[in-house]
């Protein structure tokens, strides 16, 4: 079976020989140190691809680094832009109090117990409603802060 790399790598030589792999297709989960004796290998398939069948390689495939050789990565890339640029969906992070529970020395909040007012409260249920229109729920997101 032929790999090839992917087009979503990144990679970080580190001064100790050590290689940091990130793979912005599969994101945090790609995340992988290679210790020294190992980075010179790893690089060569990253760089030029391969044809064996290993763990090692499995494991690069797993994590997304390389790619079976008739993989359409740029129809992917593109179909992820596209997505994020066509996204009509809504996203609101309202703060219904201002109340800080950090409490950091160099806060600028003076930590009143004060709440939404009925006045914002309403603007927002205003721009809810006139925006409906334009966009599609796919899913809520709550975040208590």
């Amino acid at each position: 079976m032929k790999y090839v790399p992917s087009i979503f790598n990144y990679h970080h030589e580190c001064s100790n020989g050590e290689l940091l792999l990130y793979s912005s297709s599969v994101g945090v989960d790609s995340l992988v140190q290679v210790t020294s004796e190992k980075s010179e290998s790893i690089l060569r398939i990253l760089k030029n691809g391969c044809n064996e069948e290993s763990d090692v390689v499995k494991s690069l495939l797993k994590k997304g680094y390389i790619v079976f050789a008739d993989t359409d990565e740029s129809a992917t890339k593109q179909f992820r832009v596209m997505e994020q640029v066509m996204d009509s969906s809504l996203h609101l992070v309202l703060l219904p109090t201002e109340q800080c529970n950090i409490r950091c020395k160099y806060s600028y909040e003076s930590f009143k117990k004060g709440k939404m007012s009925e006045v914002i409260q309403e603007s927002i249920i205003k721009y809810v409603k006139k925006t409906y229109c334009k966009i599609r729920f796919n899913n809520f997101l709550w975040r208590v802060f």
